[in-house]
Formats: structure tokens, sequence, C-alpha cells
């Protein structure tokens, strides 16, 4: 549902991104993607936001605290770690294009440079 800017997978509902779903539907009607998300997405209303000046309330030594607060021992929290090793690649998050995989070669000879055999096998006559 474009006018309504709903789909049934809950995801454009949600974070008002236009999911696959709504991209094909937006295709095949003739919609411009832009016109689907939402409106704080959009960079005009990024630049209202900071477009006052931002100042900073001080100093961070200057501000009081409360005896209570201070006095308080505060310890990192009881975390295990977790097993096995760790991944040496990040998870994407959806709707993130995965990179292509690399293309498989084939044996390469190391004493003719041929294909599809290699050093041990290669009958070609030195």
């Amino acid at each position: 549902m474009l006018a309504e800017r709903k789909c049934s997978c809950k995801y454009f509902d949600n974070i008002k991104i236009p999911c696959g779903h709504a991209m094909l539907a937006a295709d095949g009607v003739g919609v411009p993607y832009d016109t689907l998300c939402g409106h704080w997405y959009k960079t005009t209303v990024w630049r209202e936001t900071y477009a006052g000046v931002i100042n900073p309330h001080g100093a961070a030594r200057d501000v009081d605290i409360p005896e209570e607060v201070s006095s308080q021992v505060v310890y990192p929290p009881n975390t295990k770690r977790q097993p096995g090793r760790r991944r040496k690649t990040r998870i994407p998050s959806t709707g993130e294009i995965r990179a292509p995989k690399k293309k498989v070669t084939k044996n390469k000879c190391g004493r003719c440079r041929e294909e599809g055999h290699n050093r041990t096998n290669c009958c070609v006559p030195i």
C-alpha cells in the first residue's frame, strides 16, 4: 500500500524507508523512491535541525555533582567472553548488498604455467 506507506513485512511501516517489496511496487507504478521515505531522512530536514547555533553548557568539571552520586563506586558489568573464535567478517544488516564472491581459479601448474593440473602430474617435457 504505497499511498499509506505500509507493507506486510512491517519494515516499511516502522522505519519509514521503503523495503524491497515497496521498491518493486513503486517501480511498477512509476513512483520515485524519495517520495516514499520518511520526511526526517531528507536533507532539508537535517539542515533545518542543525541550522541554529549549538552552544555547549560549559566545562564538565564545573558541573555540581550530588554527594550520593560521587560517592558511589561503579564497577563494569559482569560479562563472559563468547566461546569460540571471533568472527573476522562483519555480518551485513538487513537490506545491505553482499559483495560478490571471488572467482574460483583452476589448478595452475608451477612448472609449465598451464591450467588443469599441478606440478606432480605435469607431463609437459622440460
